[in-house]
């Protein structure tokens, strides 16, 4: 019995992401405007973008980060650029990632950008994972 369960456990270890990420991506370019981005997010339910230049991952925008646009430009934020106001990238991984690593990474950050044969294919985030 007990080899049984360490054979599961074992299995479960070299589980990948791949079954749990999004296959495709929405992302908006540093040069949209926020209001696009945050229309994008809304239509979606998405709590954040990649940002995403000539296939490059650039940087991120989430909901606080246009929310202190916000405050800081009032009504005018979502006419300034994205390229403006945009985090850091989301980091990346290869779509052979395990799923214990994805975890551990998750609870640092929001998102994940998932890549395969060095092209990014999808996203996965830390509600793809409960």
């Amino acid at each position: 019995m007990v080899e049984f369960y360490m054979a599961v456990e074992e299995e479960k270890a070299k589980e990948t992401v791949e079954k749990y990420y999004h296959n495709g991506l929405e992302w908006v370019e540093p040069g949209e405007k926020i209001k696009e981005a945050a229309k994008i997010m809304k239509q979606n339910s998405y709590p954040q973008l990649p940002v995403i230049e000539h296939g490059k991952n650039v940087g991120r925008i989430t909901e606080p980060i246009i929310m202190n646009a916000k405050l800081r430009w009032g009504e005018g934020a979502g006419e300034k650029q994205v390229r403006g106001v945009m985090g850091p990238p989301f980091p990346e991984f290869d779509i052979s990632t395990s799923k214990k690593d994805a975890l551990y990474i998750l609870k640092r950050v929001e998102a994940i950008l998932i890549k395969k044969e060095s092209r990014i294919v999808g996203i996965l985030t830390r509600n793809d994972l409960l």
